[in-house]
């Protein structure tokens, strides 16, 4: 019979508080830059401007699922294997009618 073990698991509290820190970090740096590229639009006429504005839309939409992935996986990222709970359950079925007998 096998026996199952669970593993602690302690989400890490350092990485939590820096990622809030990050989360008005970026928040910040994204509002204040593209504010630079509205004051500036006029001047974004060609392609290298063009380039800026798809960077910044490009980098904002992935600083904001790193932050989220980063939050998920902090928190949430202990994996949980159906079989297991099944084969914790069946093993606690067999000992429930081991007992009665």
């Amino acid at each position: 019979m096998r026996k199952f073990q669970e593993v602690p698991y302690k989400p890490s509290l350092l990485l939590q508080v820096l990622m809030f820190c990050n989360v008005y970090f970026s928040a910040a740096w994204v509002g204040v830059y593209g504010f630079y590229i509205l004051y500036n639009l006029f001047n974004f006429n060609d392609l290298h401007g063009n380039f800026v504005i798809m960077a910044y839309l490009f980098s904002a939409i992935v600083e904001y699922y790193r932050l989220y992935l980063g939050y998920k996986g902090n928190l949430k990222c202990r994996k949980r294997t159906t079989n297991v709970g099944r084969e914790q359950m069946r093993i606690q079925c067999e000992q429930l009618g081991q007992s009665r007998n």
